[in-house]
Formats: C-alpha cells, sequence, structure tokens
C-alpha cells in the first residue's frame, strides 16, 4: 500500500483526500435535503427535511431578519444558489439560521421571495467598492501567504516544500475576487451586502431588523478615505453580524446616517 501511495506521489494523494472530501459532503447534504418541502401558512413558514430522520421547523415570518443567498463554485456553472433565513432568538442555543432553499435556480428566486418571503427582493443594483480598495484585500493575506512558504521552505528543506508557493498565488486570486464582489446596495428600507472569495454571498437585511451599525477605520484606510461598515441583528444573545470592508468613507456615512435617522423615527 505504501509503495502505491509513493507512485502516485503527494500531489495524487492530495487529489484523492479531495475528491473524498467532496464525496462525504455530497453524501451528507443529500441525506439532509432528502425529501425538502417547504409550506406557507399564513404569517408562519413550515419546512421538513431528512432521509433517515425527518426533521420540521417552524418559522413565524416576523423572526426572519435577513436572507443570506451562497453560490459556490459547483453551483455557478449550473445557475444555482443556496439561501438561508437568519432567525431572531432569545438565547444563544437557538438556532440562528435555517436552510430556506438548499439548492434552487438564480431565475426562480424573485417568484419564491414573492410567494414565501414577501418583504425581501433581490437589489436591481449594485454599488462596487472603489479600485483604491483593492490594496485592502489582496496586501495582508499575500504576506501572510509569503511568511508560510518562508516558514515551510527553511523547516522542510525539500522539492515539495516549494508547492507552498501556490499559498500566496491563491491569496492573490481571492483577494481579488473578494475586492471584485464587495459592494453594497439600499433599496425601499432594505440594505444588502455582497461579499465573499471562492464562494459569492448577498444577505439582504430589513432595516428595521438592523439593531446597531458601525463605523471604523484603521491608518491605511483614512489614507485613502476608506471605511468598514458592521450592522447586528438581533438572532440570539451575541447577534449576527454582516461587514462591508474597505468601501468609500462617503457611501459608509451616508449608509450610517440612513440607518440612524431610521432609528430615531422608530
Amino acid at each position: 500500500m505504501y509503495d502505491r501511495l509513493g507512485d502516485i506521489g503527494i500531489p495524487g494523494v492530495i487529489g484523492i483526500l479531495v475528491a473524498l472530501s467532496w464525496s462525504l459532503a455530497f453524501a451528507a447534504a443529500f441525506l439532509l435535503d432528502y425529501g425538502f418541502r417547504l409550506e406557507a401558512a399564513g404569517d408562519t413558514l413550515t419546512i421538513e427535511r431528512g432521509f433517515l430522520e425527518k426533521k420540521r421547523t417552524v418559522i413565524a415570518l416576523r423572526r426572519i431578519q435577513a436572507v443570506r443567498i451562497t453560490e459556490n463554485a459547483l453551483h455557478k456553472p449550473f445557475g444555482m444558489v443556496a439561501v438561508r433565513v437568519v432567525i431572531a432568538g432569545s438565547s444563544d442555543g437557538e438556532k440562528k439560521t435555517a436552510d430556506f432553499f438548499p439548492l434552487v435556480r438564480v431565475s426562480e428566486l424573485p417568484g419564491l421571495f414573492e410567494t414565501f418571503l414577501p418583504d425581501f427582493r433581490l437589489p436591481e443594483t449594485w454599488h462596487s467598492v472603489d479600485r483604491k480598495a483593492r490594496a485592502g484585500y489582496i496586501t495582508l493575506p499575500v504576506l501572510l501567504g509569503l511568511c508560510i512558504v518562508a516558514g515551510v521552505i527553511l523547516l522542510l528543506p525539500t522539492v515539495w516544500s516549494w508547492c507552498a508557493l501556490v499559498l500566496p498565488l491563491m491569496a492573490w486570486w481571492e483577494g481579488n475576487l473578494r475586492f471584485r464582489r464587495a459592494a453594497w446596495s439600499r433599496e425601499e428600507g432594505r440594505l444588502s451586502i455582497r461579499f465573499g472569495g471562492f464562494s459569492r454571498h448577498r444577505v439582504l437585511i430589513l432595516q428595521s431588523r438592523i439593531q446597531w451599525h458601525r463605523v471604523s477605520r484603521n491608518p491605511l484606510q483614512e489614507g485613502k478615505k476608506l471605511a468598514t461598515f458592521k450592522v447586528a441583528l438581533a438572532s440570539g444573545k451575541s447577534g449576527t453580524g454582516f461587514v462591508l470592508r474597505h468601501a468609500s468613507e462617503s457611501d459608509i456615512c451616508m449608509l450610517s446616517g440612513w440607518l440612524s435617522a431610521s432609528a430615531k423615527r422608530s
């Protein structure tokens, strides 16, 4: 057995482990989401799922704080996404999120939102972060990758150690993706934030559900007139937060003022 592993080499072993991981993840998702059914009745939604054990979840519409749409590398070629809802909870022991649509076509989302989540809708326009924010998404991950590479080469001086050079390259790639995907939208009492690297996430948040927001700046951001914006929802004792990093300072101040004005009116 060891001779066979030696024949395929370390890259082959890594490939086998990745394939096994994907297979196990697919099997787990199938068992959990088998027989998925969503039903709306009045002001509540009922979700049923499960293969070995049927599970039933009842959610009151008033408890839904936000909707999170995730698109990973496997979803994108098929035009599919996964949708989860963030739920208001009274304690950290309660579930903060629930799978709403484990796998659904992007083209079907508007109709599904209208039927099951009438308070939410996909933004028509997104405002991307400024070009000067690119370094904020790339520099630190690449530097950390280079430090790891240097440590691996010094501590494990073999031919395979140079394979670690893929780390800063992957960091640069993901940093670029994070920069290109970072965006926000404000429409009719809703704030939407888009973020992610190899997986893209879109979060649709009702303005009235935002408990607090915070604007922060580090020394590098101040020089470029950029800022980081965080909003928190009432989901468990610790809440659930979403962050928009390295956005234009003027845009962040506008969003902050919009939320502050809404809080005063309520």
